[in-house]
């Protein structure tokens, strides 16, 4: 077990921190870096979209320290999002200049973030599952090798600080329970970074609040609960203030998430998120029918088996994790259950019960422990796959929008004399940030909003960028354009001028 637990530290470590600016920054992290240097976006499409020249230089402009903009815009334009807590924003303006795309320090500040997972992972199952002193060290591997993990540990985005930020306050609430505490006042400090790392940090007060509340034997500890929660929530008035203020921006910008998707996709999304917490290898998704069923059963067969305290904190920290998101998506219809990166904690919680019975089964007799042992060398393998092929594609299922920014990069690139051509519809004006890393730096665009076209220039071959119908439609007809799509990749035509 040693030998396996310090393999998969350094295995989960490399993959976590190993060439970071390696994978396509894509929408959501380019718009993290505009936010942290102090641009909005519209001030972004109101420079760049104007219809001239700019090269991906220019764009990059926007990437970057500027000297004219100051914390009050960064504050600025973090308020302009009130959707995503600023703690980890803040934190990123601070570590991102001191590297080269400032973006890579962006994801190093998550990395270490996701990093620090793993020993808290360590110390929280310890704390739970004291009748089982093999699954800490289980929980350290799983944790360790997770590629759900690992990959969001490489975004520059706020996940692994939410993460990091429940599992730590569950540590801190499950010892005052235990009276192993008396420490509140870290809860209550805990408790307001939790809602300054992120808005679904929420719902771990209902789960501690009907624990404490529903257990008779702590009766004199509820008073103590309610300040330090109450303490925690008024120093988060502030943001509170700016959600309230920006209540149409937090509806326009969450919009996307109540598109709904057939339930039958919307599962097969659910199956997928767990078994990206074993593997992520899409060219085997046999996988599927492993790591489902041995999750899911492992997930019961812990909470059935373990202390009650254990089981409760474990199994509604799951479903504050899950209902949340899944109940809208059934009952009005929506997508938010397929983004792994909203279940987070709950989806950690689920390794933490597969821990468990590993951790039985390591300390069985011969013939149980084949399966374990199995199970872990499989996942052993199976990351090494996953981190070969991740670094070698460049991308990976959770780019989204900028999936295909590599590929259509690499095309623009063997182009003598491109153009790259688009308008601001939806998820354009990230998506042209994010490709601006990866094109030659005198690469120019033309960007326009709305329909407001001018004349191309001539003798250019053009790559234009529009899921909108409604713009192809104006070049097609309007402009006499013939546009080619380039290969099989969505969204993207050409024309030589």
């Amino acid at each position: 077990m040693p030998i396996l637990v310090i393999s998969a530290l350094l295995i989960g470590a490399g993959l976590r921190f190993h060439r970071l600016d390696g994978q396509v920054f894509w929408h959501d992290e380019v718009h993290t870096a505009l936010r942290i240097f102090g641009f909005s976006t519209e001030e972004f499409v109101t420079a760049i979209f104007d219809g001239r020249r700019h090269t991906a230089e220019e764009l990059q402009s926007f990437q970057r320290p500027d000297d004219r903009k100051g914390l009050k815009d960064t504050f600025a334009s973090l308020s302009g999002h009130p959707e995503h807590s600023p703690l980890y924003y803040l934190l990123a303006r601070i570590s991102a200049p001191f590297f080269d795309p400032p973006l890579a320090g962006a994801r190093f500040l998550a990395a270490l973030f996701g990093l620090l997972i793993v020993p808290a992972v360590f110390r929280f199952t310890r704390d739970l599952l004291p009748e089982m002193p093999a699954a800490p060290w289980v929980a350290v591997i799983l944790a360790s090798l997770s590629p759900l993990f690992i990959l969001y540990s490489r975004e520059a985005r706020q996940y692994t600080l939410w993460t990091l930020v429940t599992v730590m306050c569950s540590i801190q609430f499950l010892s005052l329970w235990q009276q192993r505490s008396q420490n509140w006042a870290w809860y209550g400090v805990l408790i307001s970074v939790g809602l300054y790392s992120h808005l679904m940090f929420f719902w771990v007060i209902p789960v501690h609040a009907s624990i404490i509340f529903l257990d008779p034997s702590v009766r004199k500890l509820r008073l103590k609960f309610i300040k330090s929660v109450s303490l925690g929530i008024l120093s988060f008035t502030p943001w509170l203030w700016v959600l309230y203020r920006g209540i149409q921006d937090l509806q326009t910008y969450t919009d996307w998430m109540k598109r709904p998707i057939p339930l039958g996709e919307l599962a097969t999304q659910w199956c997928l998120n767990v078994n990206r917490l074993l593997f992520d290898l899409p060219d085997y998704p046999g996988l599927l029918f492993i790591s489902v069923p041995v999750v899911v059963g492992a997930t019961f067969r812990t909470l059935w088996r373990c202390n009650g305290k254990a089981a409760l904190l474990l199994g509604l920290t799951v479903l504050s994790g899950i209902l949340p998101v899944v109940i809208p998506d059934l009952v009005k219809g929506g997508q938010r259950s397929q983004m792994a990166r909203y279940m987070m904690p709950a989806l950690l919680c689920l390794e933490i019960c597969l821990a468990g019975v590993l951790a039985q089964a390591v300390t069985g007799n011969r013939k149980t422990r084949i399966f374990p042992y199995s199970l872990l060398l499989l996942m052993f393998i199976a990351t090494a796959s996953f981190g070969n092929a991740f670094f070698k594609h460049g991308t990976w299922w959770n780019k989204f929008s900028s999936y295909y920014n590599p590929q259509i990069a690499e095309r623009i690139n063997r182009s003598p004399n491109p153009l790259i051509f688009s308008d601001d519809f939806t998820t354009n004006p990230g998506d042209m940030l994010s490709l601006s890393y990866l094109v030659k730096p005198q690469t120019e665009f033309i960007l326009v909003t709305g329909e407001k076209i001018k004349r191309l220039p001539k003798g250019r071959e053009i790559f234009v960028l529009s899921p909108d119908e409604k713009f192809l439609d104006v070049l097609t007809r309007g402009y006499a354009m013939r546009l080619n799509p380039v290969g099989e990749i969505p969204w993207w035509y050409f024309v030589r001028n």
